[in-house]
């Protein structure tokens, strides 16, 4: 029986502190070949701005380490300069399928990863809300922007499904948007975030399960994958996460 953790967490916002992560750290050790997943807005800087040297967060999340993240909202800009910047801090994948750079730009974030579990072949794919997209004005002015999410998840899904025992998704897209993403392509599980929603039990969806796992670093999900069940999801749970005094 193949049976794979994966911890999840969303919509950090900069609230959790290094002892937070140390603590996730901890309870990651104590599950042999765990993964650590994020669905973006990790960062304090906002949509404009960015701060000089990178987020200290990211540094925090490698130190963990998370094995990859999806970018949000918050770690986009529309400059190449602002986005290397917030991101510069990660030492794991930032995915986004989604994410295009225009001219002879190298993006910082990839569309997927890949792991190997007990000889599970495991893709993680990323989404992400568009910022700026090709109809917008501003995106003459801008280093990236996005194609729209679910169009994009037709494309690559389906390439990625015939080399992988097992596709999930790192979606900061907000849960209406991950039910579409469901209905319309043939992925196992979505790790969600942006809209700040909480699902105690995982949802289930055209054969996909869904799962969001709050925000403000209120929590860390514990899901466990049995890849020779039916049922998939073996077993799931909030643990708190709370600022260690």
């Amino acid at each position: 029986m193949a049976q794979i953790t994966v911890f999840h967490t969303s919509d950090i916002h900069n609230k959790l502190k290094t002892a937070d992560f140390e603590r996730v750290g901890r309870v990651k050790a104590s599950v042999p070949g765990a993964l650590l997943f994020d669905s973006g807005d990790a960062i304090w800087s906002g949509n404009i701005y960015w701060r000089i040297g990178g987020e200290p967060i990211l540094k925090d999340m490698s130190a963990v380490p998370y094995d990859a993240m999806c970018v949000g909202n918050r770690e986009y800009h529309l400059l190449k300069i602002g986005m290397d910047s917030k991101i510069s801090c990660a030492d794991f994948p930032i995915l986004s399928a989604n994410l295009r750079a225009k001219g002879d730009i190298v993006p910082e974030s990839v569309p997927y990863v890949s792991f190997e579990r007990e000889g599970v072949k495991i893709t993680v794919v990323g989404f992400t809300v568009p910022c700026v997209t090709e109809e917008m004005f501003v995106e003459k002015l801008a280093s990236y922007y996005f194609e729209k999410p679910i169009p994009a998840a037709e494309e690559i899904v389906p390439k990625l499904r015939a080399d992988c025992d097992l596709l999930i998704a790192l979606t900061h897209i907000g849960i209406g948007k991950d039910r579409e993403l469901a209905k319309k392509t043939d992925i196992d599980i979505i790790f969600g975030g942006h809209t700040h929603t909480v699902t105690p039990e995982p949802e289930f969806v055209s054969g996909t399960y869904i799962l969001h796992s709050d925000c403000h670093g209120k929590f860390l999900r514990k899901t466990v994958i049995d890849t020779d069940s039916p049922n998939l999801i073996a077993s799931t749970e909030l643990i708190p996460l709370k600022e260690t005094k």
